[in-house]
């Protein structure tokens, strides 16, 4: 079991020794960045979700309330909170949300229980695009490494890719979306091939006016390992 596992474990609410109620919070908030830095999202969820324990009875909206009062993200303290309420038997699930303003991404996470928000004080689903949700709840991922990389597509016709490995986002136009679901598709990631594609779905005047874009785009693909080895 690794030193992370083991922490978790002793944190646990039913664990012997476990600390009381509040302590276990602020060392579970205090836990997450070091978890997050080196753990795949969804590998970092799973760990967290082990060892649930119906019953144990934690509030939900007690915990969040508890959570919001310390100095931390929104990330950190939803991942805190989704540690100790799902190990407590709450059937609470996490949920991350974009938006882009001036074209930066704008993300933020929340915790959700039967189908509502926990604990938030306005309800963020007006505002936030769902990028990603665990346990899912009928959002699938897609991309060429679906399980690293998740397109979501907004309202507009632009998207953020969401890395689950390094936890960065990147923007793409409509162009760049377009590109990036042919890929997810199954085809080649090759400049020439996806230009003709976009030229024909976007009435481009011609292959040669938006190649350039496309190879570019792919190089910038390959630069942030968003292609998984097949697709390269």
């Amino acid at each position: 079991m690794t030193a992370s596992r083991t922490a978790l474990r002793f944190l646990a609410p039913r664990s012997p020794g476990a600390p009381a109620a509040g302590l276990r919070r602020a060392a579970l908030v205090a836990l997450m960045p070091r978890l997050l830095e080196r753990s795949h999202m969804v590998d970092l969820l799973e760990m967290l979700d082990e060892g649930a324990s119906p019953g144990a009875g934690d509030d939900a909206r007690k915990v969040v309330d508890a959570l919001r009062r310390r100095p931390t993200t929104c990330l950190y303290r939803s991942l805190a909170g989704f540690a100790s309420l799902r190990a407590a038997g709450e059937p609470v699930r996490l949920v991350v949300g974009v938006r882009v303003e001036q074209g930066e991404v704008v993300a933020h996470a929340w915790l959700e229980k039967d189908g509502e928000p926990v604990g938030e004080p306005t309800d963020p689903r007006p505002r936030f695009a769902e990028a990603f949700s665990y346990p899912p709840e009928g959002t699938v991922a897609t991309g060429p490494s679906s399980r690293d990389v998740i397109l979501t597509e907004l309202k507009d016709g632009t998207g953020v890719l969401l890395d689950l490995r390094t936890k960065f986002y990147f923007t793409l136009n409509d162009t760049g979306v377009a590109v990036w679901k042919l890929i997810a598709a199954g085809e080649a990631a090759e400049a020439r091939t996806l230009a003709e594609r976009i030229a024909r779905d976007f009435d481009a005047p011609s292959v040669e006016a938006v190649e350039g874009d496309v190879k570019a785009l792919l190089e910038e693909f390959a630069a942030e390992g968003l292609l998984s080895e097949e697709k390269r």
